[in-house]
C-alpha cells in the first residue's frame, strides 16, 4: 500500500512538471465583477464608495461614468463604464504600456 501511494505521488509530480507554467488571463480579457457583485447594499445602484471599494473604478472614472450626475450608477452606466475600461485596457496592452 505504501509503495502504491509513493508511486502515485511520484507519478503526479511528474505530470505536474510536464504540464508547463500556469498562465494567467490578461486583465484586458478578464470579466469585470457583475453589477450585483459591486452593488453590496442591494439598492439597485452602485454608489462611488461601492465602485471604488470593489476596485472597479477610480473616483474620476466613477464621475465620468455617472452620466446623469446623481451620484449613482445604474446598470446601463455601469455596463458602459466597464466596456470603456476594457477597451482602454486592450489598447494599452496592444501599445505595450
Amino acid at each position: 500500500m505504501k509503495r502504491t501511494l509513493a508511486f502515485l505521488s511520484i507519478l503526479s509530480l511528474g505530470a505536474l512538471a510536464h504540464a508547463g507554467p500556469v498562465q494567467s488571463v490578461p486583465a484586458s480579457v478578464q470579466q469585470p465583477p457583475s453589477f450585483k457583485q459591486v452593488d453590496v447594499n442591494h439598492d439597485g445602484a452602485i454608489n462611488r464608495h461601492e465602485a471604488v471599494s470593489a476596485g472597479v473604478l477610480t473616483k474620476e472614472e466613477f464621475k465620468a461614468a455617472d452620466t446623469d450626475d446623481n451620484g449613482k450608477l445604474n446598470k446601463g452606466e455601469y455596463r458602459q463604464a466597464m466596456a470603456g475600461k476594457q477597451r482602454t485596457n486592450g489598447m494599452k496592452r496592444r501599445q505595450g504600456s
